[in-house]
């Protein structure tokens, strides 16, 4: 703590360091030396209640009979400590948390603190420890980080245990805020619900067969000669998860949806690596089928399964790392202000795939 006392700042004026600000209470929050500092507390807390465990003043609680014996678990803003409801336990506790405070310079905040007893805890024990800690009484239905205080033998309240899942109820228990979409008598199965969770996201694709045509799509596309970041990249552009201007404003991030490039447009993933006319400059230079294709859709789903459909491996192949390379120019363009021209998105594809 003298180092902490002794250090200084300065700040910057017109582009010049100006003065030296001694701190008088401790270091400034977000100083980066400020979380070795809480380790090293904490360190110490938990030294000091090991000792008193160790030596029998004070007693840690079990998690079952025979377990793992808790005496305190240590959080960023919050410490929960554990002992036995006695006034000699209680006491010895205060005495340690005021050896800390001396040490460490914390006070601990009264009205912040809050006590929490066993239901076997007599009525009598409680007032006695209440009045020794000066802390209120957390009531056993109150919850912390989430989760309830109590739960009893039966972990219910708090958490579901699955198993092998056999026991969970999939249309009876009440999984989504919202009434359940599975139908009665089907066979419900991971597929089914993938089937359901494509349809809710493309409402417009209609009933058709699109699981098998998915199989023969990423059996394709994943049989590739392309480096795995492309595969990658792909799965992300199908499935609209790319972090577009579109797809951001969509999620409620305070940003202009319009194209960086065209600035008419909303940026989505079909506009940004296939439609607007940049793009159509750089498929223009594309030998082969690529050149002439001219596919309109409003998804890039829609798109990957028409190429895989109407194109071999040859022409597979630089379409995908076209399209990364596209997504890469954009973000250059996003983020460096650095365009790129057409010829050179192109000679930079060509040379991935031959790299690989």
């Amino acid at each position: 703590m003298e180092t902490v006392r002794l250090a200084s700042y300065s700040i910057l004026i017109n582009g010049e360091p100006r003065g030296h600000i001694t701190p008088t209470r401790g270091i400034k929050q977000g100083d980066p030396f400020s979380l070795y500092l809480f380790l090293l507390c904490a360190k110490g807390l938990s030294s000091l209640l090991r000792h008193a465990i160790g030596s029998g003043q004070l007693h840690a609680i079990a998690s079952c009979q025979g377990g793992v014996q808790v005496s305190h678990l240590l959080f960023a803003n919050n410490s929960l400590l554990f002992c036995k409801a006695t006034p000699g336990d209680c006491q010895n506790l205060l005495n340690i948390l005021a050896l800390y405070e001396v040490a460490s310079g914390q006070t601990i905040n009264r009205n912040k603190t809050s006590i929490f007893f066993s239901r076997n805890t007599k009525p009598e024990m409680r007032g006695v420890i209440r009045q020794m800690l000066g802390a209120q009484v957390m009531e056993d239905y109150e919850k912390y980080l989430g989760l309830p205080m109590v739960g009893g033998k039966s972990k219910e309240r708090s958490v579901w245990e699955v198993g092998d899942g056999r026991s969970i109820g999939i249309r009876s228990h009440k999984w989504l805020p919202h009434p359940s979409r599975f139908k009665d008598g089907a066979d419900q199965d991971l597929r089914t619900a993938y089937q359901v969770a494509f349809r809710l996201n493309h409402p417009h694709s209609g009933e058709h067969s699109f699981a098998s045509q998915d199989q023969r799509l990423w059996k394709k596309l994943l049989s590739l000669n392309m480096p795995p970041k492309v595969r990658t990249f792909m799965w992300r552009a199908c499935y609209n998860v790319l972090p577009t201007k579109s797809n951001l404003a969509q999620r409620k991030v305070q940003i202009d949806s319009k194209c960086s490039f065209c600035g008419k447009q909303d940026e989505t993933i079909q506009h940004i690596l296939w439609e607007f006319p940049f793009a159509r400059n750089v498929w223009a230079l594309v030998r082969g089928k690529l050149q002439k294709s001219n596919f309109v859709t409003e998804e890039f789903f829609m798109l990957a399964r028409h190429m895989v459909h109407r194109l071999g491996r040859n022409d597979l192949e630089p379409w995908a790392i076209t399209s990364w390379s596209l997504w890469n120019t954009r973000n250059r363009f996003q983020f460096k202000h650095v365009r790129t021209h057409p010829c050179e998105i192109l000679q930079q594809a060509e040379s991935l795939l031959e790299e690989y």
